[in-house]
């Protein structure tokens, strides 16, 4: 299960699931419908998702394209990382870098 968490693979392997990839969330959605499909019918199947996967991973491709100038689909799939890994109870990822030298120490180094 993704993100349940701080232990499992996602939340230790953001270069993988930063941003989610694609598939991913055809997956989540392929699932979503799925399990819809059988709470509408009360009847657990066993039909085959894959072209209802594959469907959806069509769609995010073309919302892709559609918005890549705003570059949206992955700022949702990132957002979607984020959230995932701080419900798992993971530490955040620092995008910067953070100084572990003292503001003096380095205006002494600038000084030599």
């Amino acid at each position: 299960m993704w993100f349940a968490n701080r232990h499992n693979e996602d939340p230790g392997h953001p270069e993988i699931f930063n941003p989610l990839p694609e598939e991913a969330l055809a997956a989540l959605l392929t699932v979503t419908e799925n399990t819809i499909d059988e709470y509408l019918t009360g009847i657990r199947t066993e039909n085959e998702y894959r072209p209802v996967y594959e469907t959806h991973l069509r769609s995010l491709q073309e919302f892709r394209e559609h918005t890549a100038k705003y570059n949206l689909l992955d700022k949702i799939l990132t957002r979607m990382h984020n959230v995932g890994r701080f419900h798992s109870g993971a530490q955040p990822i620092t995008t910067a870098p953070t100084s572990v030298m003292s503001k003096d120490v380095l205006d002494a180094a600038l000084k030599e």
